[in-house]
Formats: structure tokens, C-alpha cells, sequence
């Protein structure tokens, strides 16, 4: 008699339940850290973009424009006396973007403080969102700018 080798029909069902029970604990989790990933790298490209923009105002001694756009997909920087020459503009990586400063922007002063455009110093954040995820940069009033 020769032996057959092989696997049942029963023994491929079990291993292809395991596997979907599996990919099912697994996927969700992978979501949640490309959210978080996004949203920190975003988060901290933009933090340093903000400081670029303080560090202009304070070179040239005139105000530096940062501004949110496409309903927070991007954001252009420009002098404020030259509104349409941009310095930077880019868009973000998945994660939407929404502050506190109306209008969806603020300006650095030439000291670097944050401002309301045109207006008063004033602190306030950005919020990066993803999937769930969020996370804030955060101005201070004093010229401070860091992701929490």
C-alpha cells in the first residue's frame, strides 16, 4: 500500500481562517501608524517651516505671511509687503491641517512674535489630523514654536 501525502480539506481551512484572523488584528494596527507617521512628519516638517519664516521676519525686520490653503492640504509662506511672491509653498502629506488664527493665518513680527495678520501678537496652534490621529504645533506668545 503507498501512502498519499498531502493536506486535507479540513487542515487548509484551519490554517486559512488563522491567517484571516491574522490580517484581521494586524491591518487595523498598520492603519493607525501610518496615521501616526504622517501626522508626526508632517507636523514636524511644518514646525520648522514656521521657524524659517521667524527666522526671516527677524533678519529682514518685516513681517513673514504663513498661510493655510486648499482647506488645509497646504500652506504658502510670503513676505507680507509682497503677498504674491511666495518663499515657500508646499502641500502636506495626507493629513489635513486646521488652526485657531483666523483666516487660516498669522504672521511672524520682525521681533518673531506670532501675530494675527496685520494685527496683535497672539499664541495659538495648528492641528494636524489623520485617520484618527492628531497632533498640535503650537506657538507661544513669546515666539516659541514646537510640536506637542
Amino acid at each position: 500500500m503507498t501512502s498519499q501525502r498531502g493536506h486535507t480539506l479540513i487542515e487548509l481551512v484551519a490554517a486559512l481562517s488563522v491567517a484571516c484572523l491574522l490580517a484581521a488584528i494586524v491591518v487595523p494596527s498598520a492603519a493607525r501608524v501610518q496615521g501616526r507617521l504622517a501626522v508626526d512628519a508632517d507636523a514636524h516638517r511644518f514646525v520648522q517651516v514656521l521657524r524659517r519664516a521667524q527666522a526671516r521676519a527677524a533678519a529682514t525686520q518685516e513681517p513673514v505671511r504663513v498661510e493655510l490653503v486648499a482647506g488645509g492640504a497646504g500652506y504658502v509662506v510670503c513676505d507680507s509687503a509682497a503677498a504674491a511672491t511666495y518663499l515657500d509653498r508646499s502641500g502636506f502629506g495626507g493629513p489635513a491641517c486646521s488652526t485657531n488664527y483666523p483666516g487660516g493665518a498669522l504672521e511672524f513680527d520682525p521681533s518673531g512674535w506670532p501675530c494675527v495678520v496685520g494685527g496683535a501678537p497672539r499664541a495659538g496652534t495648528f492641528t494636524f489630523s489623520y485617520g484618527g490621529v492628531s497632533r498640535a504645533v503650537v506657538l507661544q506668545l513669546g515666539g516659541r514654536v514646537r510640536a506637542a
